[in-house]
């Protein structure tokens, strides 16, 4: 386990607090932990946590772990805790992070369409070593109700922290495409709460040589299809969003999650064209023409910023960040 310095370290380079650091550095052995286990390994990474740990650099650190179980695994209340606690025992051997399992919650529910989820909830006593009363816990958000439309994909565990291993892990993940769709299915099912938003249009923004804009709208359809949604389109995704919430949720759901916060309105006048661009292309706006590529070697695109332990970030990585967001920039040279 890395020392409290280095969590405090990382709050202080990144402008959050210290409890959200610590929260993804756990994460990070969670999902080290799911790679080797015999039956974790088999289920498939979702969401926001699974866009900044295996894909790029989103400047949102999220705290949950969604996971679509493969309907031909069996899968139990029972399974899942024998599952669980084998793999939190070995993060114990290996790191000393506990995983107290007197308070363990493993609830089975009947979601809004009649079928078995389970969420989890487990506490854990990491570097900062706070109160038993106080300990953290991951979420673990389980379904087997739903539709694996793309083929799952491996990817590199990202951990910015000194305990990382390399090789980095590989964890089985949904495609980009499947992320997105779902994120924008998302939209419809929760009238557009802040979080899918942000990962939605931060997609767009940033992220679209990564999609594939045919086989994106391919697997919307076919998603929306099984919640017995209407056909996704540009117009009935943006009304099924509830702009006044979304507004009054943005600083309460984001805010500990990301340092200088964009405005929601930034956003939200981007939703339109971050739909359209792959889902109704001809509803998008004009891009803009590209400047001409320079002739040389290609240079690899950096998904996640180079940083250590108690550095702060490039330069470089500050205008990355702000053209991300749109920030507005002012730069002295000489």
């Amino acid at each position: 386990m890395i020392p409290k310095a280095q969590i405090l370290q990382f709050a202080g380079t990144y402008e959050l607090q210290a409890t959200t650091v610590q929260k993804d550095y756990v994460l990070g052995w969670i999902l080290r932990a799911f790679s080797s286990h015999p039956e974790l390994s088999k289920w498939v990474f979702k969401g926001g946590t699974c866009l900044k740990k295996c894909f790029f650099e989103t400047y949102r650190f999220s705290e949950d772990l969604d996971f679509t179980i493969p309907k031909s695994i069996l899968i139990s209340k029972e399974l899942i805790q024998d599952f669980l606690s084998e793999m939190c025992s070995e993060i114990e051997s290996l790191t000393g992070i506990t995983f107290p399992r007197k308070d363990w919650k493993i609830d089975k529910y009947e979601n809004k369409r009649g079928n078995t989820s389970f969420l989890v909830r487990i506490p854990f006593d990491g570097p900062l070593k706070l109160p038993s009363r106080s300990l953290q816990r991951i979420k673990f958000d389980l379904t087997q109700d739903e539709l694996l439309a793309d083929e799952p994909v491996l990817r590199d565990l990202h951990h910015i922290y000194s305990d990382k291993s390399d090789p980095a892990p590989k964890i089985r993940c949904y495609s980009i495409d499947e992320i997105l769709a779902e994120k924008t299915r998302a939209l419809v099912e929760r009238s557009g709460r802040a979080r899918d938003v942000y990962d939605v249009v931060n997609i767009s923004r940033n992220f679209r040589i990564e999609i594939s804009p045919g086989r994106a709208a391919e697997i919307a359809q076919a998603k929306f299809e099984f919640k017995e949604l209407a056909k996704p389109s540009v117009q009935y995704i943006l009304e099924s969003i509830d702009l006044d919430l979304l507004r009054t949720n943005w600083e309460n759901q984001l805010a500990h999650q990301i340092n200088e916060l964009p405005q929601a309105d930034s956003f939200i006048a981007d939703l339109h064209n971050a739909i359209a661009w792959w889902l109704e292309p001809k509803l998008a706006d004009k891009e803009l023409p590209a400047m001409p590529l320079a002739t040389g070697q290609p240079v690899r695109r950096q998904m996640f910023p180079e940083i250590q332990p108690g550095q702060s970030f490039s330069t470089m990585d500050k205008i990355r960040r702000a053209a991300r967001n749109r920030f507005l920039v002012h730069i002295v040279y000489k």
